[in-house]
């Protein structure tokens, strides 16, 4: 099964009903497509925004590996933002689904993970 680490403004997308691909990313996901992974960063971000996931995560239960990032993650993040132009939630969001062996990493915003080789769209899915 295809692995897939999913970034924030996806589930975001989906919730707020932003894109159409999201919900497809999802639905595919349903349908035995993907595994998908989240982490404690994904969750922190989505209860900053306030955002009524828990329906979402039930839904997707059967599908959903969940990941808490680690002391020694937090502490890399240093060594990526040092040589990328990136924000600390994205590279450790990169660097958790690096750790996890991911097959893909979805965002919206490719541009901030230029130090994964695995970024993906919904749409590219």
């Amino acid at each position: 099964m295809t692995l897939v680490y999913v970034d924030t403004n996806v589930i975001m997308d989906f919730l707020e009903g932003r894109d159409k691909s999201a919900y497809d990313f999802f639905l595919s996901a349903i349908s035995c497509k993907y595994d998908i992974l989240i982490s404690d960063v994904v969750l922190r971000e989505l209860d900053y925004q306030k955002q009524d996931y828990h329906s979402m995560l039930e839904l997707l239960s059967k599908k959903l590996r969940f990941q808490n990032s680690t002391k020694d993650q937090r502490n890399r993040v240093k060594s990526i933002l040092s040589v990328h132009n990136t924000h600390f939630n994205d590279a450790l969001h990169g660097i958790v689904a690096s750790d996890a062996n991911v097959d893909f990493f979805v965002t919206r915003n490719k541009k901030d993970f230029n130090f994964l080789e695995n970024v993906r769209s919904c749409d590219e899915l």
